[in-house]
C-alpha cells in the first residue's frame, strides 16, 4: 500500500476511495483490493409490491392505500387519483381540498399511505355497469420522484 497517499474525505467512503469506477479499499496492510463499484451499490428505488397491494373498503369506513418503496433515499412520494390526473399528496402534505384524503408516512420508515375517510360510492352507482361504482373506487398512483418518475398502481374498490 502506499504510504504517501492522502484520501479526500469527500470520496472516502467506509475505508474505500473511488478511482473511476472502481473502488480501492484501504484496508488491506498490504496492498490495495480492487472492487467493482457498481456491482456493490444498492439498487435504486423500487416498489415492494408484497406490500402494496389493492384495496377493498366498506362505504364510510377509512380506506388505506398502501405503497412500501425501498431504498427512496432522499426522493419524493407522491400519490395520484387517475380518474382525474389529480395529485393528492406530496410527501407528507396534501394537495387536494377534499380533507377526507391524507398522507400518512413513519419517519425511517419505508410505508406511504394515503388514507381516504369516509369513502364513497356514487350516487348513482345503481345505474352503472356491474363492477363500476365510481366516485373514491378507482386507479391511485403511488410515484417516486425519479427521473422519470416510476409509479405502481393501486386498485381501490369502496363497496
Amino acid at each position: 500500500m502506499k504510504d504517501d497517499v492522502r484520501y479526500d474525505a469527500i470520496s472516502t467512503f467506509f475505508g474505500m476511495r473511488e478511482e473511476g469506477k472502481k473502488v480501492l479499499s484501504t484496508n488491506s496492510a498490504e496492498e490495495d483490493e480492487e472492487f467493482d463499484f457498481a456491482a456493490y451499490s444498492p439498487p435504486g428505488p423500487y416498489f415492494d409490491k408484497e406490500y402494496s397491494k389493492n384495496v377493498t373498503a366498506l362505504v364510510g369506513k377509512t380506506a388505506s392505500l398502501t405503497c412500501r418503496v425501498r431504498n427512496s433515499g432522499n426522493r419524493t412520494i407522491s400519490w395520484v387519483r387517475h380518474r382525474d390526473i389529480h395529485l393528492l399528496t406530496v410527501g407528507r402534505d396534501t394537495y387536494t381540498s377534499d380533507q377526507r384524503f391524507q398522507a400518512v408516512h413513519k419517519p425511517h420508515s419505508d410505508e406511504w399511505m394515503l388514507q381516504i375517510r369516509y369513502p364513497q360510492v356514487s350516487s348513482n352507482y345503481l345505474y352503472l355497469d356491474p363492477g363500476h361504482f365510481e366516485r373514491d373506487s378507482g386507479i391511485y398512483e403511488c410515484q417516486i420522484s425519479t427521473t422519470p418518475p416510476i409509479g405502481h398502481f393501486v386498485h381501490l374498490i369502496v363497496v
